[in-house]
């Protein structure tokens, strides 16, 4: 499995990618909401924008922020995943 960066994607797909995680936009378009609240990186705890999102493997997929430290972070506690 690879880790799949939606940053070069159509605005639409990442858009639908989220919502099939679960996710809803919040009114600016931009952030993502998961139960009503502002959807957080597990790992930098930033914001997750629609425009700067990866998906990971894992028994279920992953949204982070599609930054070093996160990919970096998921890496050291998922690594057997890949």
């Amino acid at each position: 499995m690879e880790i799949l960066s939606l940053k070069d994607a159509p605005r639409e797909f990442r858009v639908g990618v989220a919502q099939e995680l679960g996710y809803t936009l919040d009114p600016d378009g931009v952030h993502l909401l998961k139960g009503g609240e502002r959807a957080l990186d597990q790992y930098s705890k930033v914001p997750l924008r629609v425009d700067n999102l990866a998906v990971l493997p894992g028994s279920d997929a992953i949204l982070l922020d599609n930054n070093p430290v996160s990919i970096a972070w998921y890496l050291e506690e998922h690594g057997d995943v890949l």
